[in-house]
């Protein structure tokens, strides 16, 4: 069984290793949990807390698992903490410019750390292992979180962009678990319609993260069986 090779980063001076499978599949874990409990943070007692820590392990785990340069580890570090702060800080009513900041700075970690792992999936390889199939699942994953956020943030700036987001807003006064749901949907390009886009911005972003999700999975499929059929001729050769 082909072993994958560890990757390096440099840390104050330090090249630290880091297994490349192990990233990827508790990243995807850790996305599919959060995935899971963000619209069931008010259903259960303590589910702010545990969906806290749950989304503080998937920015740890994102970082350390894709950043490849130091730039990467920084940068991707630097917004984790600026998103951490600025969310707690515009507890609990989830309202004013900090809670738009810490908005964009999620939207934009979730955007960063999902490019680095996109470019990373279609570098070039030759066979299509798990370690591919966890971090393309991640990517999609990320996609629909850094949307999610997209669209808080312009709600929190503008209320009212989102008709009947605020029918999904439970006792915490969050509406991001309403906007996690409406992006997924979104994404896959399911469009139930029960939460709709009223403003030109939130529009825009529909229909954006509609074409994002679909090219996604073409270029996708079509990578995927690239690698496949070059490694049927390979081993046929």
């Amino acid at each position: 069984m082909q072993t994958l090779p560890n990757r390096t980063i440099n840390i104050a001076g330090k090249q630290v290793s880091l297994p490349l499978r192990q990233g990827y599949q508790y990243l995807l874990g850790t996305l599919l949990a959060l995935t899971v409990l963000y619209p069931l943070q008010d259903e259960f007692e303590g589910g702010r807390l545990t969906l806290g820590i749950i989304l503080t392990v998937v920015m740890v785990t994102a970082v350390v698992s894709v950043a490849r340069k130091r730039y990467q580890f920084i940068v991707s570090l630097l917004l984790a903490i600026a998103f951490i702060a600025m969310r707690n800080a515009a507890m609990p009513d989830n309202t004013g410019g900090v809670a738009i900041a810490g908005a964009l700075a999620g939207s934009l970690f979730f955007f960063y750390v999902g490019v680095i792992l996109l470019f990373s999936i279609f570098e070039k390889r030759d066979r299509v292992d798990p370690d591919l199939i966890y971090g393309a699942i991640s990517v999609y994953l990320l996609v629909g979180f850094a949307f999610a956020y997209l669209c808080l943030s312009l709600e929190t700036a503008g209320p009212g962009a989102f008709a009947n987001i605020l029918d999904r807003t439970g006792e915490s006064n969050d509406m991001l678990p309403g906007f996690v749901y409406y992006s997924f949907v979104t994404l896959t390009t399911l469009g139930f319609g029960d939460v709709v886009p009223v403003t030109r911005p939130g529009e825009v972003l529909a229909y954006v993260e509609a074409i994002a999700g679909q090219l996604y999975l073409t270029v996708l499929v079509a990578r995927l069986v690239g690698i496949h059929l070059s490694q049927q001729n390979s081993s046929g050769n």
